[in-house]
């Protein structure tokens, strides 16, 4: 900055000035904007808005009340209430959820802001629906995967020989008993019976089926 503003008194004989703010940091002291997978970007082809969102989600309450002041144009009466939610019921992390809809409706729109408070819901168990192979990855990138033949939709394959398959149960006997007792979920949906055959019907997207054992045991299935 100090060699731009030389350059210019020098060819244009004017004094100019640069403005300077400090560094964003975080609570635990690293650079806002920095994760262990890398830098977080505006541009939705380097950091999905559903990413972006979950990022500013995880917020330490330490840091959420500066940056909706810094990031979002709510009123400060606004923040306030926040700011005393932060301090009586810190559990329900609402100033987090306002902050990372906020940003990333201002960022991305209304319409990308709402689709990544519906990802972030599906992991609790919410309905899916709506989603693109590569939306629902992101979601599920961290849970078991498998990859099956396009062929397997059609091989008239039982879902209780399939959670064994996959290894979702330790064996069929299991799978059924957790269909009996309720535990076994297709797309968030309880699966009702013990017979239900894998086939295409059962697909979320073009090549995606998630199955859920009890509360949050995901597995993703791709079938190509």
């Amino acid at each position: 900055m100090t060699a731009g503003l030389d350059l210019i008194k020098r060819l244009r004989g004017k004094t100019v000035w640069g403005i300077v703010f400090p560094l964003l940091k975080t609570a635990t002291g690293t650079k806002f904007g920095k994760t262990e997978q890398g830098t977080i970007w505006l541009d939705a082809n380097k950091t999905s808005p559903y990413k972006l969102y979950q990022y500013l989600i995880q917020t330490d309450d330490r840091n959420v009340v500066q940056f909706l002041k810094l990031f979002t144009f709510l009123p400060i009466e606004k923040i306030n209430e926040l700011q005393k939610s932060v301090e009586t019921n810190p559990e329900a992390r609402l100033a987090q959820r306002t902050l990372a809809y906020e940003v990333t409706k201002i960022v991305h729109g209304e319409t990308e802001a709402k689709k990544a408070v519906k990802s972030a819901e599906v992991l609790f168990g919410e309905e899916i629906s709506g989603f693109t192979d590569r939306e629902l990855e992101e979601i599920f990138a961290d849970v078991p995967s498998t990859v099956l033949s396009k062929t397997e939709l059609s091989k008239g394959t039982k879902i209780i020989e399939l959670c064994k398959n996959i290894g979702l149960c330790k064996s069929i006997n299991e799978a059924r008993r957790l269909i009996l007792s309720g535990g076994l979920y297709i797309n968030n949906k309880r699966v009702t019976s013990v017979d239900i055959i894998l086939n295409k019907e059962l697909l979320v997207s073009e090549h995606i089926i998630i199955l859920r054992s009890g509360k949050k045991n995901y597995h993703l299935l791709k079938f190509e």
